[in-house]
C-alpha cells in the first residue's frame, strides 16, 4: 500500500505539473496569436498605405524624369563626341607620320639633287679648266707668235712678260664672261 500510494503521489504530482505547463503554453500560444495579429493589422496598414503610396507622384518626379532624359541625351553626345575626338587624334598621328615620310622623302632627293648637281658642277669645272688651260695656252703661243711677229716687223728685239702675262689673263676672263652668257 505504501507503494500504491507513493505513485498515486508521484503521479499527482506529474500532473500538476504537466497542468501548470499546459497553463503556460495556453497563456503563450495565446501572447502569441496576439503578435499575430498584431502584426497582420500592421502588414495590412502598411499595405495599404503602399498601394496609396504607388499611386502618388512626388512633387520633383517630373523633374527627376526630365533630367534623366537630358543626362542620357548629353551622355550620347559625349560618347560621339569622344569617339569622334578618338579617331581624328588616330588620323592626325597617321597624318603626321604620312607627312614625315614625305618630308624625309623630299629631303633624301634634295640632297641627292645636290650631290648631282655638286658632281656636275665640279665636272664641268674640271673641263673647263681644262680648256681654259688649253686656250691659255693656244692664246699665249698666238699672242707670243703675234708679238714676235709685231716685234719682227717693228725690230723691237725682246717682248714684255707683263704684256705677256696680262693678255691670257684678260682672254680668260672674257671667255668665262662668254661662257656665262652662253648659259643664259
Amino acid at each position: 500500500e505504501s507503494s500504491i500510494i507513493h505513485i498515486l503521489d508521484s503521479t499527482r504530482d506529474e500532473v500538476e505539473r504537466l497542468d501548470k505547463q499546459c497553463r503556460i503554453l495556453l497563456s503563450n500560444e495565446k501572447g502569441t496569436e496576439e503578435k499575430i495579429r498584431k502584426k497582420s493589422v500592421d502588414l495590412e496598414r502598411n499595405s495599404k498605405r503602399l498601394e496609396s503610396l504607388k499611386g502618388v507622384r512626388p512633387a520633383f518626379m517630373d523633374e527627376y524624369e526630365q533630367l534623366e532624359i537630358e543626362l542620357k541625351s548629353e551622355y550620347d553626345r559625349y560618347v560621339v563626341r569622344f569617339r569622334n575626338v578618338d579617331y581624328l587624334e588616330e588620323e592626325l598621328l597617321s597624318y603626321d607620320e604620312l607627312n614625315n615620310e614625305k618630308h624625309d622623302d623630299v629631303e633624301r632627293n634634295a640632297k641627292k639633287m645636290q650631290k648631282k648637281f655638286r658632281a656636275e658642277e665640279l665636272r664641268i669645272l674640271e673641263e673647263g679648266a681644262q680648256i681654259e688651260s688649253d686656250e691659255e695656252e693656244n692664246d699665249r703661243s698666238i699672242t707670243v707668235d703675234h708679238r714676235k711677229a709685231c716685234a719682227y716687223e717693228t725690230g723691237a728685239a725682246h717682248l714684255d712678260k707683263s704684256e705677256d702675262v696680262e693678255s691670257p689673263q684678260r682672254s680668260a676672263k672674257e671667255r668665262e664672261r662668254k661662257r656665262g652668257e652662253d648659259r643664259i
